[in-house]
């Protein structure tokens, strides 16, 4: 009877694990995606779940230019390059990607799969949207001489009604001293300020009495430059309401320059156009502005040297003594002014075009006092963009009345005026120099892009050439015309349809 029971149980086992093995065999393959959200603000993050049952790959597809891949989790082997997550998943598994928004705008999230001989297509759309308020800085950038004071506003931009807000203002106190605050009026009495000088932290409640919408100037704060350097100003432990609902908003920071002393170029951009193998050449003026005591200053100048040379330097008079040392084949150029003057141009630079491109030109170094101790210096860099222009200018010839043409010669009398136009707007166009235009081996030149023309001298035929040149050398093909100039009517040189209709022509 044991025997029996054995046997049976032995049974009952081998059948459910043959109908366990069965049911497993019947699972069906799919892959599954999911996102937690499908709107979201600049710097928001969204989570993308895939769950996978078979085996196979599954490909995820993103827009790298909206969407930033924080982190990726998976039981799979997991291979990423910019805009793609692939994983490869034996038996069932699970892909996790957590992305970051960096940009406004509208994507999809694309997954594409093979899993046990299946296809599988699934899309989400994400949409990054601009907050509906903002607590930022007015200005954001400022530029304020050392031992000066400037005001900044801190300003609410709201969609939504708003009536408190609380956030901490951060500035770097050994840079900046703080000197008072206002508030505007609007606000509620019961509006409070702290500020630590010490630390560099103003800590601000501020609550209307009513309730606020649109953009609004909440408090203006004054401080004084007094080291040169740059400080932040950063909005911190923000917090928006409207009663005790608590709204969505952004901050815009800002931030402080304090300059002792001003070193850039002027122009700070230009375009310099040149054809293919034809140097073309531009000059920089380096300029100094001094807001405390200087006597002496180290620069070194940066440039890109496989696309400007530098082929001169003349001293200024903002020291009166400047030395200075060209490297071309690095890109640097090293000066030394000491004896300061007084505020104006340091050195004057002349650049010689080898290619296209970009180039910034550099500033970096230090000033010093009598002491010799240093200053630090605020650079305002220089860029040039070189444009090569291989395409020559395009010019016509027109004519006016009185005009005939008999089918095998142009007559026309020195009442017709000609028009001769030249045009340069293809490409990295730079413009119109000169036309050149030789009438009967004479030849005139204007500057205009466009020029009116007689034809005088006896009667007969008479050879305009003409064509134009750019303003980097680009000389077109020449161009010839030949018209027959008849003033007295001939009727040897023209047909009486020619006569008739040219009197007719000068009568109009």
């Amino acid at each position: 009877m044991k025997n029996r029971m054995v046997k049976a149980a032995a049974i009952i086992f081998s059948f459910l694990m043959l109908f366990s093995v069965l049911s497993l065999g019947e699972q069906q393959p799919s892959v599954t995606m999911q996102v937690n959200k499908n709107v979201l603000y600049p710097g928001g993050q969204v989570w993308a779940n895939i769950s996978v049952t078979g085996d196979g790959k599954v490909y995820l597809y993103y827009d790298p230019d909206i969407l930033e891949v924080v982190n990726i989790s998976t039981n799979g082997g997991a291979g990423h390059i910019e805009g793609k997550i692939s994983v490869l998943v034996a038996q069932s598994g699970y892909i996790d990607v957590l992305f970051k928004a960096i940009k406004i705008g509208n994507t999809t999230l694309h997954m594409h799969a093979n899993v046990s001989s299946q296809t599988f297509d699934e899309n989400e759309s994400i949409s990054i949207i601009p907050y509906p308020n903002h607590i930022m800085f007015e200005p954001s950038m400022i530029e304020a001489n050392i031992n000066t004071s400037f005001n900044v506003d801190v300003t609410i931009n709201a969609t939504q009604e708003w009536d408190s807000t609380n956030f901490n203002i951060i500035y770097d106190p050994n840079i900046l001293d703080f000197k008072n605050y206002s508030i505007i009026a609007a606000l509620s009495n019961s509006s409070t300020v702290t500020v630590n000088k010490t630390s560099g932290i103003i800590n601000c409640n501020l609550a209307s009495d009513g309730k606020e919408i649109g953009k609004l100037h909440l408090i203006t704060f004054t401080f004084y430059g007094k080291k040169e350097g740059a400080s932040k100003l950063m909005i911190s432990n923000a917090s928006l309401f409207n009663e005790t609902t608590p709204l969505d908003f952004d901050v815009i920071n800002g931030s402080a320059d304090i300059i002792a002393v001003k070193v850039y170029f002027v122009p700070d951009y230009r375009e310099i156009y040149m054809a293919t193998g034809k140097p073309n050449h531009f000059k920089e003026s380096l300029l100094i502005n001094a807001f405390t005591s200087i006597n002496s200053i180290l620069l070194s100048i940066s440039f890109n040297p496989s696309l400007v040379n530098v082929i001169g330097i003349e001293n200024g008079t903002a020291f009166n003594d400047v030395g200075y040392v060209i490297d071309n084949s690095a890109g640097e150029i090293q000066i030394t002014a000491i004896n300061f003057t007084g505020d104006g141009t340091i050195i004057n630079i002349t650049f010689s075009t080898l290619d296209g491109g970009i180039t910034d030109i550099g500033i970096s170094g230090e000033a010093y006092d009598e002491t010799f101790t240093s200053i630090s210096i605020y650079s305002g860099n220089g860029t040039a963009e070189i444009l090569i222009d291989d395409i020559p200018p395009t010019t016509t010839l027109q004519h006016g009345m009185p005009y005939y043409n008999d089918g095998t010669n142009e007559y026309i009398t020195s009442n017709t005026p000609l028009y001769i136009n030249a045009s340069d707007d293809d490409g990295n166009a730079s413009g119109v120099k000169e036309i050149h235009y030789i009438i009967d081996g004479i030849e005139y030149v204007t500057t205009n892009s466009s020029t009116l023309i007689h034809l005088n001298g006896n009667d007969g035929l008479h050879t305009i050439e003409y064509y134009s040149i750019d303003n980097v050398g680009n000389e077109e093909s020449h161009h010839i015309v030949t018209y027959y100039l008849d003033n007295t009517h001939q009727q040897q040189h023209c047909s009486m349809v020619c006569l008739t209709t040219m009197t007719e022509q000068m009568n109009t």
